[in-house]
């Protein structure tokens, strides 16, 4: 009802009127598609040019900061795309402050998690025996690696880019303040012709072109699953020369910096004006209302994102029929295919009239969030549950237990700490979502996320400052988020093996 229904409706909006092909009719809309369509490519090459060199150091060397420098690049990730473009708009300098280089910065910035969480976890379990005897055999590194490493990597490697070129294809927050009105994106031409222009049939046609390329895109970077390999111990960096300990060094150091410095930038300038050092942009009460309403929309959606995220999963991974498998992993992918704007769009025209008309309806946002987040919530839980070896609930079922008590004895502990991360994603994802509250949201419940967008697009050095403390505190948040579950994990991982 809340993913595939809106979904149809905006499909059949854009064929009853005829409306499709008069994207690629109008060169304005022509010129927006392209230009969306190579940013996003530009943007998947820069993001593997430096998420590959991170998810080598962070896969198969261990050192003291590892844990860290790790949680720091899923920081990016979870991170409002609101609030990236506005760090980097206050990093550029006056005349780049818009354009395609910041919007391809900030995507390279946003996505490097996915590189690294993706190829870095494929990487971290590939055995060295084969890398270690082609040395042996007079193999320089290059071809080590082209001859070896990335033939086993190449999956994982295709498959993430697939994901960060629909992540750069359909972004919002970060295309409406760094793209600017020269360059529009998809997204927030979808928005413009919705909200502004009033034209639903426009939107809706230039939806159906989004969901196209998305679906093509997907199509050719789809690959099956790696063969299983188990997980092996990492190698101390110190083991290493000392001119590769160096490197990795560097680029450890680099990673952290370039994860930390567009935060700590945007705190400076945050409590930094005209008279010196203050603290009045962060004390407006407006500031704190937006946040507490934030957090109770994050929560309930976080739960409503476990409920039928765990549902689906468990649905999937339980499963013996493959037909029924695809099924539920194509219906629990639709919010990646279709964006969070989309799908805001999809709401305001599937629920408008009776017997279904909730439009005004406040419940109606964070269930958008949790649809939005859950496709990230499946794709976490349903891997650990296909893990767990049947045999052990089979030999519980044989000595009398029955099954509630043979589930939460052996797959509750198993599935804790991945239930603990996908809760932190889609708490996150919640807390910064802009596409669909930028769509949804009504007066008295505004999200602070949607406060900055609107503080953003007022003159003034004022509001602009409020802006940027608004920004600062979901960044804190989410920071302090992604370092809570990554330092948590080994108490619920410990938890889970007792």
């Amino acid at each position: 009802m809340f993913v595939l229904w809106p979904t149809l409706v905006v499909l059949s909006k854009s064929i009853d009127r005829a409306s499709l092909f008069h994207v690629l009719s109008n060169s304005q809309l022509r010129q927006m598609l392209w230009f969306t369509t190579w940013q996003a490519v530009l943007s998947t090459i820069g993001t593997l040019a430096i998420g590959l060199p991170a998810a080598l150091v962070l896969s198969r060397y261990s050192f003291k900061l590892r844990q860290m420098i790790r949680a720091l690049t899923f920081v990016p990730f979870v991170l409002p795309t609101i609030v990236v473009g506005i760090a980097f708009a206050s990093l550029a300098p006056t005349h780049y402050k818009s354009g395609p280089l910041p919007l391809i910065l900030a995507h390279i910035y946003l996505n490097i998690a996915v590189v690294v969480r993706i190829v870095g976890n494929r990487w971290e379990k590939l055995p060295t025996a084969f890398n270690e005897s082609a040395s042996l055999l007079g193999a320089r590194p290059f071809t080590n690696f082209r001859t070896i490493t990335f033939p086993l990597l190449r999956n994982s490697i295709i498959g993430a880019s697939g994901i960060v070129f629909v992540f750069c294809f359909s972004t919002y927050g970060a295309a409406r303040v760094l793209a600017g009105p020269r360059f529009p994106t998809i997204e927030t031409e979808i928005y413009r012709y919705a909200f502004y222009i009033g034209n639903m049939s426009q939107a809706s046609a230039l939806v159906v072109w989004q969901l196209l390329v998305i679906l093509l895109v997907l199509a050719l970077t789809y690959r099956q699953k790696n063969i299983f390999l188990s997980q092996r111990t990492l190698t101390p960096l110190s083991c290493e020369r000392r001119n590769k300990r160096l490197a990795y060094f560097v680029c450890s150091s680099l990673v952290a910096l370039v994860t930390l410095l567009p935060i700590v930038i945007l705190f400076f300038s945050s409590v930094h004006s005209t008279q010196g050092f203050t603290l009045s942009h962060w004390q407006a009460g407006e500031l704190w209302t937006s946040f507490l309403t934030s957090l109770s929309i994050a929560l309930v959606a976080t739960l409503l994102a476990l409920f039928f995220g765990c549902s689906s999963a468990f649905a999937i991974a339980y499963s013996t029929q493959v037909k029924y498998q695809r099924m539920m992993q194509s219906l629990t992918s639709l919010p990646i295919v279709i964006s969070a704007v989309a799908l805001g769009l999809g709401y305001l025209l599937a629920f408008r009239s009776s017997p279904m008309n909730w439009r005004g309806s406040f419940w109606l946002l964070p269930i958008a969030h949790s649809a939005v987040a859950l496709p990230f919530v499946v794709r976490i839980i349903t891997p650990a549950a296909q893990e767990i070896q049947p045999e052990l609930r089979e030999n519980a079922l044989l000595l009398g237990a029955n099954p509630w008590k043979v589930w939460t004895s052996i797959d509750l502990p198993c599935l804790l700490r991945p239930i603990a991360v996908a809760a932190s994603f889609a708490f996150s994802i919640s807390l910064g979502e802009f596409g669909a509250s930028s769509l949804l949201t009504r007066n008295g419940h505004q999200t602070l996320a949607m406060r900055i967008g609107q503080l953003l697009s007022r003159p003034g050095e004022l509001l602009q400052k409020q802006a940027i403390a608004s920004s600062c505190l979901l960044a804190f948040s989410c920071i302090a988020i992604a370092l809570t579950v990554e330092y948590a994990m080994p108490l619920i991982r410990h938890k889970g093996k007792l």
